[in-house]
């Protein structure tokens, strides 16, 4: 058995490119590798029953059909085996799929910040457009169960382009969101605030949330999240932090992605890794960074009620309406007519005319003058 590609009708020059011009999309390498990411899974199904996608493949299966899913070259996957017998799974699978991948190399990391019930592979594969890198990533998480809960998806199925007809079972709604948003404590159990893959964490959250129509259930978030977050402090190595100490760190995330002072936009450092990012994985609709800076404020709003609550100075109905009206302001701002949208920018920065903060938001669009008010109304709390 040597493997027969299931997305082969796909998986040409012609398919690649229909996945590029229909979302917008610059990189045929990373549509390629998109299409193969699906290609792992339905091949990692074979030979371990029960798998379920997490991270940024699941997140398109939940999106609002007007916000645009984005492309991924990892295929993260919770598999319910021990190391063992997750180990010899895919070894299995490599070893009678070499038509599909040439190899999967597995990876050690050097000095691991987390023991992580984690194994990851490199996957290289036969490019149809001649990439520079025809490589995907998978990390598979073993666990004897999977604790978050999930959603099937049923066949046929389309996300972001590539046509499925098999099932796909997924992380649920408000797991993903927790899980996203423990990756954004970044000095405590995230990522550093520095790693490259902050961007996608961002935008799969902000997008996470704005599908959600206004309807966020903060109960849900707060439960998803306290699971996500206690689940990795039992992958620390060191320095244990407790609840307290990660909502804390979470509620200022922004504080390392945005500029200090000035207009409101991404600082210098992430602004260029924004932009590798949404060069690579977002259609071009996406791609401002000014626009992805409206989607850490969003973010943040929803981080610091979060901790609004732990630290008992909101409830969970008054943060939820924080969120939710957030969200519907939001929405009210962005079906103004541009001379509307000006006026509304004039009148939201007139609350802080005379005040230390107004530079700030001089010449912000108003969806980011309102989220510069919210974010500074919640420091009264």
């Amino acid at each position: 058995m040597s493997g027969t590609l299931h997305f082969r009708d796909q998986l040409t020059v012609k398919g690649i490119e229909a996945v590029v011009n229909r979302h917008g999309f610059s990189s045929f390498e990373a549509a390629e590798k998109w299409i193969m990411d699906f290609e792992a899974y339905h091949l990692i199904q074979k030979f371990i029953p029960g798998c379920v996608i997490k991270g940024g493949m699941a997140v398109p299966f939940h999106l609002a059909n007007d916000i645009p899913g984005r492309l991924s070259v990892d295929v993260d996957v919770v598999a319910p085996l021990n190391q063992a017998d997750a180990e010899e799974s895919m070894d299995k699978m490599f070893s009678r799929s070499t038509n599909i991948f040439m190899s999967g190399k597995l990876h050690k990391p050097q000095k691991p910040r987390k023991n992580l019930p984690l194994l990851t592979y490199f996957c290289k594969y036969k490019s149809r457009i001649d990439a520079d890198k025809p490589e995907i990533k998978i990390d598979l998480f073993y666990s004897d169960h999977v604790h978050a809960a999930t959603k099937k998806i049923l066949p046929p199925s389309s996300v972001v382009g590539v046509d499925i007809d098999f099932e796909v079972d997924v992380y649920d709604y408000y797991p993903l969101i927790g899980d996203k948003l423990t990756t954004l404590a970044f000095d405590t159990i995230g990522v550093g605030a520095t790693d490259p893959g902050v961007p996608k964490h961002v935008h799969d959250t902000a997008s996470l949330v704005k599908s959600s129509g206004g309807s966020i259930s903060i109960s849900q978030v707060v439960q998803a999240f306290e699971s996500s977050s206690k689940t990795e402090i039992s992958y620390m190595k060191k320095s244990k932090h407790d609840l307290a100490d990660i909502y804390a760190n979470l509620a200022k995330f922004y504080r390392r992605l945005l500029r200090p002072s000035g207009n409101i936009g991404l600082n210098e450092s992430y602004s260029g890794r924004f932009v590798t990012f949404g060069t690579l994985a977002l259609g071009h609709s996406q791609r401002h960074p000014q626009m992805h800076a409206t989607d850490v404020m969003m973010v943040s709003v929803l981080a610091r009620a979060l901790a609004l609550v732990h630290e008992n100075k909101a409830s969970e109905a008054e943060a939820e309406r924080i969120v939710n009206g957030m969200l519907s302001e939001l929405d009210h701002i962005r079906g103004l007519s541009p001379a509307d949208s000006v006026v509304k920018a004039r009148k939201l920065r007139s609350k802080y005319k005379n005040s230390t903060v107004y530079d700030r938001i001089r010449t912000s669009p108003a969806e980011q003058v309102y989220l510069h008010n919210c974010l500074l109304d919640m420091d009264s709390f």
